[in-house]
């Protein structure tokens, strides 16, 4: 999870945008509100092998 995604987490804001990933890695799908999958790590694993999921 990026420093952005830990802030965002923490102070809230419903008006962002969530997108949905998968980790290529471990299978995990998870949120994030980061639009650009090559900005996300999976929180499961820490990978960066990240996809949008379908």
């Amino acid at each position: 999870m990026s420093l952005v995604e830990k802030v965002r987490s923490l102070v809230g804001d419903e008006d962002d945008e969530t997108y949905r990933y998968e980790c290529e890695n471990c299978g995990n799908e998870f949120e994030s509100q980061a639009p650009n999958p090559n900005d996300v790590d999976c929180p499961m694993c820490e990978s960066g092998r990240i996809h949008t999921a379908l």
